[in-house]
């Protein structure tokens, strides 16, 4: 009589297969990651595009670029006057970016920055999150929950707003308020049309990344966000230039700086080996953390290298590839 038993499979073979799925899934899981990891990156720089489009219609309809920072309160230079909200560039992008209802309700200009966050029906909507703002990569929270990020009501309360992932070029050295030194395209109620970048918008940053955080060797975070709505010039005070540090970046450090608190000035991605960086003509480019850069830590800047030059908007240099 044959043995008609069914065959199973033994504890050989079944560790085996276990063994071969598990070679498999390790084989995967990076392609996966990496698959991920490049459709974060393109909606990132989808995001720059988007915002200039946004940009240059809003030069059409105004005939100049919106202001880096709007100061309705008096002259920056002066300690008594900087305990203010500002309203900054992405506002004034919002009707150009289907975010027309939400700038209405916001009503900047007549309503200035620091009644509108005083105003809990308007602070509510600048704590939604806005993802045409924000890196896919980026793990940072969706609203500005640290001090030098939150902004004061009238009555001195600090509030956290929506966070965003990009700074507009303000100049090739230092961070600056000062229109005189401030050779990149935005800064404190700028007013830069098409005809004042004479380096051509093909070659000059309009804005660039801007990470959450970025953690050096010894642990210590050293990049800051940015902001969308409004800026803080109480919390940062003129060590950041009246609250330009919260929306706008400088040539000063290097791209991915971790070695140095400063760096939070500059531009900075959660990726390694370079940031985005969107041009003054709407492309976008990725430039590598090792472009040549000439660090410039003076007050008038001094154009030397490809970065610079690419920051500056009127160094008349001729700029190599990059």
């Amino acid at each position: 009589m044959s043995d008609r038993r069914p065959r199973g499979f033994t504890l050989i073979e079944l560790l085996v297969v276990i063994a071969i799925i598990a070679i498999l899934v390790a084989l995967l899981l990076p392609a996966v990651q990496q698959a991920r990891e490049a459709a974060r990156r393109s909606q990132c720089k989808s995001n720059l595009k988007q915002l200039g489009v946004a940009l240059h219609n809003y030069h059409d309809v105004h005939s100049v670029f919106p202001p880096g920072c709007v100061n309705q309160e008096g002259d920056t230079a002066n300690p008594d006057d900087r305990d203010r909200l500002n309203w900054t560039w992405p506002v004034y992008l919002m009707p150009y970016m289907d975010q027309a209802p939400l700038y209405e309700q916001l009503n900047p200009g007549p309503t200035r920055a620091t009644a509108a966050v005083s105003d809990p029906a308007k602070r509510a909507v600048m704590q939604q999150p806005l993802a045409a703002f924000r890196c896919p990569s980026d793990v940072g929270p969706a609203t500005n929950t640290e001090d030098k990020r939150q902004v004061k009501d009238s009555g001195g309360t600090l509030h956290s707003l929506t966070t965003s992932n990009y700074v507009a070029a303000n100049s090739s050295s230092e961070l600056t308020s000062n229109p005189a030194d401030a050779d990149g395209c935005f800064y404190t109620n700028s007013s830069i049309r098409t005809r004042d970048i004479t380096d051509g918008t093909s070659n000059t940053v309009a804005a660039g990344e801007r990470a959450w955080t970025v953690t050096n060797s010894a642990g210590t975070r050293v990049m800051w966000a940015a902001v969308v709505f409004m800026q803080d010039s109480a919390t940062t005070g003129n060590q950041s230039e009246y609250g330009l540090v919260e929306n706008h970046g400088a040539g000063e450090q290097a791209i991915n700086l971790t070695t140095s608190t400063e760096c939070r000035r500059g531009f900075s991605s959660p990726r390694v080996g370079g940031a985005h960086f969107l041009l003054m003509d709407g492309a976008v480019k990725f430039l590598s953390e090792t472009i040549d850069h000439n660090p410039d830590f003076s007050d008038v800047p001094n154009v030397d290298s490809t970065y610079e030059k690419l920051l500056s908007r009127h160094d008349g240099e001729v700029l190599g590839d990059f």
